[in-house]
């Protein structure tokens, strides 16, 4: 999907959106600036576990810490990165350890028989940019992000090739999101998170797997569309409250359907107003 968009330039408000198929301000949840989430949301992890699927999750943030509310429907939360670096996270280089533990669990943690899904956070591109010693693209700030870059997905690819090996090849599913992107200028602004512009919006997007043949997507869509996507791959029934449309209407190679407009919003917080 060639033109994806997060709901929100940064992860306090995209990643409750993405997790629930609805906007943030719809996302029941205290008013601090980075909310809790209240448990009276249903979670994409929730829905899929009431059909059936082990559910793991494999962090690499402090938003994820239970106390934030974004674990739940989880039956697996593995915070070990989390706890191993603390505050100093933003600092440290830790997608190789993501891909370790979900190759570690999909061979020993989850149950060998029947569906799971597996939540992966890699958190490498993300202010602030870490120079990667065997990637060398140069030393500005887009330089280390691309070097970022680069290394995430050396470490997705890892995982994508011990799944390649396995059985689980045939019927399971990839998705490749992000929650936001970054700022370099573009508008006179760096990082992200205070402007709705496509440089912190624009994100990648790919759906991988059986039936699903190879095409490039041009019509505008979001993040949102993933919750009604996974259910659908699932079996399951889209729930009318959820925001999003699924995506599976463009496996058809052929099939470019009609979309609505992709929104994403700020809402009003200590740092800005609402947009």
């Amino acid at each position: 999907f060639k033109w994806a968009f997060s709901q929100g330039p940064q992860t306090k408000a995209s990643m409750p959106s993405m997790f629930t198929g609805r906007y943030y301000s719809e996302v029941d949840r205290t008013p601090h600036l980075w909310a809790a989430i209240h448990p009276e949301n249903v979670m994409l992890a929730e829905r899929l576990k009431a059909l059936g699927y082990q559910t793991a999750g494999i962090p690499s943030h402090r938003f994820f810490l239970p106390s934030y509310g974004l674990n739940q429907g989880f039956d697996h939360w593995d915070l070990s990165i989390v706890e191993l670096h603390g505050t100093r996270m933003p600092h440290r280089i830790t997608g190789h350890l993501v891909t370790d533990k979900a190759i570690e669990w999909l061979e020993k943690g989850r149950k060998q028989t029947g569906r799971f899904l597996l939540w992966l956070h890699y958190f490498d591109p993300h202010h602030f940019y870490q120079d990667h010693p065997d990637i060398d693209f140069g030393s500005s700030d887009s330089d280390l992000y691309d070097e970022e870059i680069r290394y995430t997905d050396q470490q997705i690819g890892r995982l994508l090739t011990w799944l390649e090996g396995s059985e689980l090849i045939k019927d399971t599913y990839v998705v490749l999101s992000a929650d936001h992107s970054e700022a370099f200028r573009e508008h006179d602004y760096r990082y992200h998170g205070a402007h709705l512009y496509n440089d912190q919006l624009h994100v990648p997007l790919a759906i991988l797997g059986p039936g699903l043949p190879a095409r490039e997507v041009q019509v505008p869509v979001g993040n949102i569309d993933l919750a009604p996507t996974l259910i659908e791959l699932a079996g399951g029934a889209v729930p009318p409250d959820l925001q999003g449309l699924s995506l599976l209407d463009f496996a058809d190679p052929d099939a470019n359907p009609k979309r609505p407009p992709v929104y994403a919003e700020m809402v009003k917080d200590a740092t800005h107003s609402s947009r």
